[in-house]
């Protein structure tokens, strides 16, 4: 009897520091999964920026394009008409 007791007292024992254990790291998950979450959020935001700049390159390379293909065919049709 007194062994099975303190059996149980050990168990209960065991049972409270792994409780205090997963209490104590769970503000600190909570932190990491907030740093995540806001370095997450700073990439997207970086990503959406990155897309953004892509997207002004390609349009100014394409009016340069066209500007350049406007001039070739004004000097191709000058060359022609001469």
């Amino acid at each position: 009897m007194a062994r099975a007791q303190a059996s149980e007292l050990q168990a209960t024992s065991r049972f409270a520091l792994y409780r205090a254990g997963w209490l104590r790291m769970r503000p600190a998950s909570e932190r990491r999964r907030e740093a995540v979450d806001a370095h997450v959020r700073r990439l997207s935001i970086r990503l959406a920026e990155l897309e953004e700049e892509r997207d002004l390159a390609v349009r100014e390379h394409d009016e340069r394009a066209v500007a350049w293909r406007r001039m070739f065919r004004e000097a191709r049709r000058d060359r022609e008409m001469a």
